[in-house]
């Protein structure tokens, strides 16, 4: 899986070596605001970007094996050599010239709001813009991994999907799928609102913030719903589309036999056997998520409303 920042650590040939790497990116922007070292501003720089940082590459660390589950577990739902060559080279070769341009259009719009609503009408505003674009780049470069997930689901829908015929959403590989992405979205969720807390208490200071309470709210629902509900409807999609199709072989198989009970050629327990199976398949649930994988995403996006009730009441 390709990340800027985690294969600019990895590029260390020594432990020491990534450690270093990642120290830096860590305090980069702590660097970058040094101009404003003697304000209270950098205080509060000194203490939340590092945070911001970690958080930020945390993610990517432990995204990553949640990428490659959803990749395996995405082929293994596969017979088709051909469809799992193709979604396989599609795992395999990210764009990474979109990649760069992504993290920098991020880092370049978060720099700009931050020109716009900033409370510094110092020259060191724009050390403070350079500061906001770093911090936006690695943003940029989490949500572009994380991007990875429901559009890679999604080319399930291109694909022929082997699912459980009575029960499709039971089956293990889907399962995996959702919860994979289902821990995903509510892992950035839950870090999303830990720093838009930390932003929404320092607005009690610093009032220029209160347009990062509200953008971090989005930015968490729209996260929240790109890589929990989106996924999921896929999945439901891919589900409720196998069993249909199970229930039509079975309605063909209830007519056929219906034919051969009223012509006296087969006993009653014959189509009361498939008429059992189709009441099955017929009351089996469509979404492979459970139902506190429901309350757990409800739950989340609620709590990120929280900071900016914390922002309006201030």
């Amino acid at each position: 899986m390709y990340s800027f920042s985690w294969n600019l650590i990895n590029s260390a040939p020594s432990y020491a070596g990534r450690l270093g790497i990642y120290a830096i990116l860590v305090f980069g922007g702590v660097i970058l605001s040094l101009p404003r070292a003697g304000e209270g501003w950098f205080k509060f720089v000194a203490i939340t970007y590092p945070l911001i940082v970690i958080g930020a590459l945390e993610l990517i660390r432990r995204g990553i094996p949640y990428l490659l589950r959803i990749r395996e577990n995405s082929l293994a739902l596969l017979d088709s050599t051909e469809e799992k060559k193709a979604l396989n080279e599609w795992w395999d070769k990210p764009n990474k010239r979109e990649h760069i341009i992504w993290c920098f259009s991020i880092g370049v719009f978060l720099a700009g709001m931050s020109l716009v609503f900033t409370g510094n009408t110092q020259w060191s505003r724009y050390t403070d813009a350079i500061g906001i674009f770093y911090i936006g780049f690695i943003f940029g470069d989490v949500s572009r991994l994380l991007y990875r997930v429901p559009v890679g689901m999604s080319q399930l829908k291109k694909c022929h999907p082997k699912l459980n015929p009575i029960n499709p959403a039971c089956t293990i590989s889907l399962q995996v799928l959702a919860e994979a992405a289902f821990t995903l979205g509510i892992g950035t969720g839950m870090s999303l609102l830990a720093i838009n807390t930390i932003v929404a208490t320092a607005s009690y200071i610093y009032s220029h913030l209160s347009l990062g309470i509200y953008l971090l709210s989005l930015i968490a629902w729209v996260i929240i719903t790109c890589l929990v509900v989106y996924p999921h409807f896929v999945l439901w999609e891919l589900s409720k589309k196998r069993k249909q199709k199970t229930l039509k072989e079975l309605e063909r198989v209830i007519f056929e036999q219906y034919e051969n009970v009223i012509n006296g050629n087969k006993a009653h327990s014959t189509i009361e056997d498939t008429v059992k199976l189709f009441n099955q398949v017929q009351s089996s649930k469509s979404f492979p998520i459970s139902y506190s994988g429901i309350f757990g995403t409800t739950t989340t996006l609620i709590l990120n409303i929280v900071p900016m009730a914390i922002g309006f009441f201030r």
